[in-house]
């Protein structure tokens, strides 16, 4: 015992350097992102939070909290935890943009500490990383803390459910590696610990899923079901190997037998398939990898809708070298898988990280904030792989060389750091930044239009410097968008709303696409809107024959679903009575629309309303 007391005073100065070390991280990190706090909201911000009736009409009642935290149609779980944060931020600030960034860079500092715990359980289980663990530790948790990709995720406010559903991951696996980590491991309490933070994590995001492979990970490639009895490692060999396994059999026996369609049907509003997008995630994943070792300003942004698509293996020929870089660096992890355990480790971390956002469902191909936490697996194996070259040329200063060297690649990510959190500050300067950084980027237009038209509302003042640019942004996104509604209908809001007379050339254009066009994700909101201000104008801007040409190209366009053409026939059939017309022609209408969509219970009410109201006519 005397022996033990004597040695434990020996690690204190350790153990202390290494905290003041990670709270000076932790603290620069936040002067870091000081600046991007007076940027405002983005794309999703706006439909998630800001124009969120449940949030803007919050009252202190359960059922209050209880809708707001099944509004969100980002994902199938509606995704409460993160909702019920927002409420949090409207209840304690407003929807104060500011403060709801404030709580996301409080978020990223909480998730790189327990990024610092995990490594600290972790990194001692490798022979690249054992003798020095907390100095590795210090390292890897540094130059993810600090990565200029993290700036759009932790400056986009929506992406509070990114930040909490990787808070939940890390604590998840934490707890599963302090009762499984240990001289008589626990397997019970490390099953319990992981499943529950997955589900809430699952909550915040979908791909909170993701912490059972991450768990996985670190029980097939580290763990590797050591110190358990026959029954527990059983049970966890059922978990992470099997249950994927049955998971992916149910999947395909779903898609196969009970909806076949199901591909077609999820792929219907996107310009890809799925072979197309798992061609393009090739390239995608190539592509922040890249990102990830040398951070390009240039190349980043919120915006990449700009990115091509991969047709065929050579259409580009970059998809086949992506797809050949893949194989050569998943086959090189598997081949050093002991000599380098910690490289096949971060490298299969990495891949693991989009095993959902990357794959077969139909999401857009590319955003930074999937990388939240795969940044961490390839610096991961950049250090597995410098540890043996530091120690081979520079045996007797491997370390310090190696500690030097990363020490200015913090340093750096820092000053890039900073550079991307001052262009977030600037609300308009931002915006516009982006159009430059993605001339070819449909959404970057939109978006930067819509922000100098929120400009223009604010303050009528700023029209005369901030239409001209604004209209052409909008006219540059429906050229590189020739699918997209919003550009032109935005347009024509901006027109009314600073009472300009109608363009009819952007008119005409409207009508010509609602005949033509495919839709895409976003038709079904824009056709709303566009439908909305034609019946709000009461005929002070668009005159009847405008009117009815875009509602009969709408119900002409045999690209459109039931649904949309649903809603065009229910606004028709407004329109005529705002218009006197007969009654029998809006029943009519009402009919088709009720027949089209028979769930509909709101058209089956409008419908028998507008019956009433015709007996009432009638009746003598």
């Amino acid at each position: 015992m005397a022996v033990k007391l004597a040695a434990r005073p020996r690690h204190l100065p350790g153990s202390l350097l290494s905290g003041i070390a990670l709270a000076g991280m932790l603290s620069l990190a936040c002067l870091v992102y000081l600046p991007g706090l007076s940027g405002g909201f983005y794309l999703d911000d706006f439909a998630q939070i800001l124009y969120n009736p449940y949030l803007q009409n919050l009252r202190m009642e359960w059922q209050a909290f209880l809708d707001l935290a099944t509004t969100s149609h980002s994902g199938p779980t509606g995704r409460p935890v993160a909702m019920l944060s927002f409420a949090a931020d409207r209840l304690a600030d407003g929807l104060d943009p500011r403060a709801m960034k404030a709580v996301n860079v409080g978020l990223h500092l909480v998730n790189g500490l327990l990024i610092y715990l995990l490594l600290k359980r972790l990194l001692p289980l490798f022979p690249e990383t054992a003798r020095t663990p907390t100095i590795a530790a210090l390292v890897l948790t540094g130059l993810w803390l600090f990565h200029p990709l993290h700036v759009s995720t932790v400056l986009y406010v929506v992406q509070r459910m990114t930040l909490l559903s990787a808070l939940f991951m890390l604590m998840g696996l934490i707890g599963y590696c302090h009762w499984r980590i240990r001289r008589r491991p626990n397997p019970t309490l490390a099953l319990a610990s992981l499943i529950t933070a997955t589900l809430i994590a699952t909550l915040a995001k979908e791909n909170g899923v993701l912490a059972l492979a991450y768990a996985a990970l670190i029980e097939v490639l580290i763990l590797r079901f050591h110190g358990l009895g026959s029954k527990e490692r059983r049970l966890l060999q059922t978990l992470f190997l099997g249950l994927p396994v049955v998971g992916l059999i149910v999947l395909a026996g779903y898609w196969l037998l009970i909806d076949p369609d199901w591909f077609t049907r999820t792929y219907a509003h996107r310009n890809f398939d799925v072979v197309q997008r798992l061609l393009t995630e090739a390239r995608a994943l190539a592509f922040y990898q890249k990102l990830i070792l040398i951070p390009n300003l240039s190349q980043m942004g919120l915006y990449h809708d700009d990115y091509p698509l991969s047709t065929g293996f050579l259409t580009p020929p970059t998809t086949l070298l992506a797809l050949l870089w893949h194989l050569f660096l998943t086959g090189v992890a598997w081949k050093w898988r002991l000599r380098l355990p910690f490289f096949g480790f971060s490298i299969a971390w990495f891949y693991a990280s989009h095993l959902l956002e990357s794959t077969i469902i139909p999401l857009e191909p590319v955003f930074e904030h999937r990388n939240y936490l795969a940044v961490l697996g390839i610096y991961g194996a950049v250090y597995s792989l410098l540890v043996p070259l530091a120690k081979r040329f520079y045996d007797n200063n491997a370390e310090g060389l190696l500690n030097g060297m990363t020490a200015g690649l913090i340093a750096l990510f820092i000053l890039t750091t900073v550079i991307r959190t001052t262009d977030w500050g600037d609300f308009y300067g931002h915006a516009l930044m982006e159009t430059k950084r993605h001339p070819d980027s449909a959404r970057s237009q939109f978006e930067a239009a819509q922000t100098l038209a929120r400009g223009i509302n604010r303050n009528p003042k700023l029209i005369p410097g901030y239409y001209k640019k604004a209209r052409h942004l909008y006219l540059k996104a429906a050229q590189l968008e020739p699918n997209g509604l919003a550009p032109l209908v935005s347009l024509l809001n901006l027109d009314h709303a600073i009472r300009r007379s109608i363009d009819e050339q952007v008119m005409e254009e409207i009508i010509y696409r609602l005949r033509y066009l495919k839709p895409i994700a976003s038709t079904g909101l824009n056709l709303h809107r566009f439908l909305k201000q034609i019946l709000e104008d009461d005929l002070k801007t668009f005159n009847e024959t405008q009117i009815l040409a875009a509602m009969n190209a709408a119900l002409a366009n045999p690209h459109f679903s039931p649904h949309l053409k649903a809603e065009v026939l229910v606004a028709k059939a407004l329109f005529f009575k705002g218009q006197k017309r007969p009654l029998s022609q809006s029943i009519a209408l009402l009919t088709e629309a009720s027949r089209l969509m028979p769930k509909r219970q709101d058209y089956r009410v409008l419908l028998h309303a507008f019956q009433i109201d015709a007996e009432k006519v009638t009746s003598p």
